[in-house]
C-alpha cells in the first residue's frame, strides 16, 4: 500500500479513536462585521436557531471571496454548548465506511459516542479539562487518561478530530480557490474550497450560520469522493449533567 492510500486508511480509521470539539472564540477587527450566533437554550429545550438571526443578516451584507473568507470566519463566534449527530463516510476503490458519531459539548467537556460499522460496539468518550474516559458499548469498567492541556498544540496530536470550521483559518489563503455565500440542505452556509500542498486532494466546507459549525465537508482525491461529513442534526442547548455520566454512575463534570 503505498503512502497515499496509508493516509486515507488512517485518516478514516481515525474517527474510531478520538474526536475533539474545541470552541474558538475571535473578537471582532477591522471592518468585517462580526458574526454573532445564538446562546444556547436551556437545558431540555430542543428549538433550533430560526433563519434571520444577526448572524444571517451579518453575513448578508458581506460578498464573500476567496480574499475574505477567512477574515470573515475569524469574526465567528459559536455557542460554547451544543449537541449534533455527524455522519462520517470514508469511500475507496472497493467499499467504503460509514461511522456515526452523537457530541454533547458543554463550556469545555464533552461527549462522544463513535458507532463503526458491521455493528461493532459504539466507542464512548468523555473529555474533560483534565481527563479523558473511555469504554465501549454498555460497559460498566472504563479507561482512565490525563488529557493534557487543550491550549497545547500537542493535545490536537494525541487525538485525531473531524474537521472543524477552524481548519478553514489553517489553510494557507493561497491555497484557496473558492468562497461564497451559499446554501446547504436548506441551511444558510459559508462555502470554502481549496487544495492541499502535498497531495491531489481538494477540500470543500460548509459552514453553518445558523450554528456556527461545521454543516459538511468532502475531500476529493482527483474527481474521486473519498471522504464525506454531515451534520444530521444540531441543538444549541445545553446538555445536562447525564450526558457526562460515567458508567459506574459517577458524573464527570468538573472532574
Amino acid at each position: 500500500m503505498n503512502h497515499k492510500k496509508m493516509l486515507l486508511v488512517a485518516y478514516g480509521s481515525s474517527f474510531f479513536i478520538m474526536l475533539v470539539l474545541i470552541v474558538f472564540i475571535y473578537s471582532t477587527s477591522g471592518s468585517t462585521p462580526a458574526v454573532t450566533l445564538p446562546p444556547p437554550a436551556a437545558s431540555g429545550m430542543t428549538e433550533t436557531p430560526l433563519p434571520g438571526t444577526q448572524a444571517n443578516e451579518n453575513i448578508k451584507r458581506l460578498t464573500i471571496t476567496a480574499d475574505n473568507v477567512q477574515s470573515v470566519i475569524r469574526t465567528m463566534s459559536r455557542a460554547e454548548s451544543y449537541s449534533e449527530i455527524v455522519t462520517i463516510t470514508s469511500y475507496w476503490e472497493d467499499g467504503k465506511a460509514v461511522y456515526k458519531i452523537t457530541a454533547s459539548v458543554r463550556s469545555g467537556i464533552s461527549r462522544l459516542s463513535v458507532s463503526g460499522p458491521k455493528n461493532t460496539s459504539a466507542k464512548n468518550i468523555i473529555i474533560t479539562d483534565n481527563n479523558v474516559y473511555i469504554w465501549y458499548g454498555s460497559e460498566r469498567s472504563y479507561y482512565t487518561g490525563n488529557a493534557g492541556t487543550k491550549s497545547d498544540p500537542a493535545f490536537l496530536d494525541k487525538f485525531e478530530m473531524i474537521p472543524t470550521y477552524e481548519d478553514v483559518l489553517r489553510i494557507d489563503a493561497s491555497d484557496i480557490i473558492e468562497a461564497a455565500l451559499t446554501q446547504h440542505n436548506n441551511e444558510p452556509c459559508i462555502y470554502v474550497r481549496a487544495r492541499s500542498g502535498e497531495y491531489s486532494y481538494t477540500y470543500e466546507y460548509y459552514v453553518s450560520l445558523a450554528t456556527g459549525l461545521l454543516a459538511a465537508s468532502r475531500i476529493y482525491d482527483g474527481d474521486t469522493l473519498i471522504y464525506e461529513m454531515s451534520a444530521d442534526s444540531v441543538t444549541l442547548t445545553v446538555p445536562s449533567d447525564d450526558a457526562f455520566r460515567l458508567p459506574d454512575g459517577k458524573s464527570a463534570v468538573n472532574s
